[in-house]
């Protein structure tokens, strides 16, 4: 059984992206970039055979934090 978290799915969206086309539409980046940010790991996901899942709530967290700078101790 899976559970979805109800916040990961507002205005009736799936809780992953449907394509990688969407996403790279959402974050403003061409298909070409998307795909490779995808498989270098830097745009978070998972993969199953050749296709990317790849979470909205993920997304979003990434892109809240990805422009953070990191302060020495």
């Amino acid at each position: 059984m899976i559970l979805l978290d109800n916040k990961a799915t507002t205005n009736n969206q799936s809780p992953v992206y449907d394509s990688v086309d969407e996403l790279a539409s959402e974050i403003k980046l061409s298909r070409v970039n998307t795909y490779k940010a995808l498989k270098e790991g830097t745009i978070p996901s998972r993969r199953i055979g050749k296709r990317f899942i790849i979470s909205r709530q993920a997304i979003q967290k990434w892109l809240e934090t990805s422009g953070a700078t990191q302060t020495a101790a």
